[in-house]
């Protein structure tokens, strides 16, 4: 064969192979389950609505979804790339079942990233790689045990980072919070003042109620990741609380999903919904722990009714980590010293490209920042 021959036979060989692709995706398409569900016409043919769900992410701003699901009903599609349908759903049986079922797994593409972060450890794994976390517990380790526990010491990094950035972040919102809104600053103080001791045990972290409420609260409005995209392994059918009814009228009770179909799950929008969580959902208010509305047991949260640490098997492995940890921080910073913010509240924006984080608008690098004013409390 010539060199020109063979060049046409390979040009033609991919072709013909890009051409198979696209009928195969064009197909998959035209029979995807998704195709009968409502949701919102997409923006762009080559992004679909993905770059409105960034843009949302990137604002924190959780409107643009809650409009989609009191304009379509809980559980909608909208469009990826080149018009692909995916799934969207804040019907918490459809998201018990999707969290809690090992048929779901976290994309390639995010296991990819996590593994090039923290390696192949614990947040790479899936399926029945996965082992489940037990309790922590101190106890003495024997000398048998110590080939043990080098085996897991390659997993200490994942817990790490995984608790550290949590509580990072969090801490951040929570002060925050505080800034803006004097008054709960001053009531949690006065708790921390109350304890007599500077170096409180682990106990007496948890025996503080406001301490508790003000973390929870912040992990409520202020969730580190506001998404979270589950592709199935297998055919299934989701169940739903809330049946939907098709473009052509039929109700249906579960919703089909094939193979390789992605569920993308709102956990700020979950956090914030006020079906679930009352009409002052937006607002910062530690007070609505101490009675908490019955409908947000419904949702399947790993803690506090949340689905800031996930749930199910592949939920957070460092959420008891982070959690002591921003308590610690917490009392420390609170009780030693009072803080406002040292730029206006509207100087402050707010992005999620990885993790909810602050930077001033002002500021072209946008890098992750928070500007406060410290000054030593005197105690009267």
């Amino acid at each position: 064969m010539t060199p020109i021959g063979l060049l046409l036979s390979i040009l033609a060989s991919t072709a013909a192979f890009a051409l198979w692709k696209l009928i195969s995706v064009v197909y998959h398409e035209l029979t995807s389950p998704f195709r009968h569900l409502p949701g919102p016409k997409c923006t762009s043919f080559i992004y679909g609505s993905i770059l409105d769900i960034f843009m949302a992410a990137v604002q924190e701003d959780s409107g643009l979804q809650h409009q989609w699901v009191k304009q379509y009903g809980k559980t909608l599609r909208y469009k990826e790339s080149f018009l692909t349908n995916r799934l969207f759903t804040m019907d918490t049986c459809a998201i018990n079942h999707v969290l809690h079922s090992i048929d779901y797994q976290k994309p390639s593409y995010i296991r990819y990233s996590i593994a090039q972060m923290l390696g192949t450890g614990l947040l790479y794994v899936e399926g029945v790689q996965h082992p489940t976390h037990p309790e922590p517990s101190v106890r003495v380790i024997p000398p048998s045990t110590y080939k043990q526990l080098t085996d897991y010491s390659t997993e200490v990094p994942t817990f790490l980072v995984a608790g550290h950035e949590t509580t990072s972040t969090a801490t951040t919102w929570a002060l925050y919070a505080m800034a803006l809104a004097p008054d709960i600053q001053t009531k949690l103080r006065e708790e921390l003042i109350s304890v007599d001791t500077e170096t409180p045990s682990m106990e007496d972290l948890m025996a503080l109620p406001y301490l508790d409420a003000v973390v929870r609260e912040t992990l409520r409005l202020y969730t580190p990741f506001p998404n979270i995209v589950r592709v199935a392994m297998k055919d299934d059918v989701i169940p739903l609380e809330q049946p939907f009814t098709d473009k052509s009228g039929v109700l249906h009770h579960g919703i089909r999903i094939r193979k390789g179909d992605l569920v993308l799950i709102p956990i700020l929008a979950m956090n914030t919904s006020e079906e679930l969580w009352g009409d002052d959902a937006h607002e910062f208010k530690p007070e609505r722990w101490d009675n908490i509305p019955e409908a947000i047991s419904r949702i399947p949260g790993l803690w506090s009714h949340l689905l800031t640490f996930f749930g199910g098997p592949r939920s957070c492995i460092g959420y008891r980590f982070a959690l002591v940890q921003m308590k610690v921080v917490l009392f420390t910073l609170v009780r030693a010293f009072e803080f406002e913010l040292a730029v206006p509240a509207s100087e402050i924006g707010k992005h999620s490209l990885v993790m909810l984080r602050p930077f001033l608008r002002g500021d072209p690098t946008k890098k992750p920042q928070l500007p406060l004013l410290f000054k030593p409390y005197q105690r009267e």
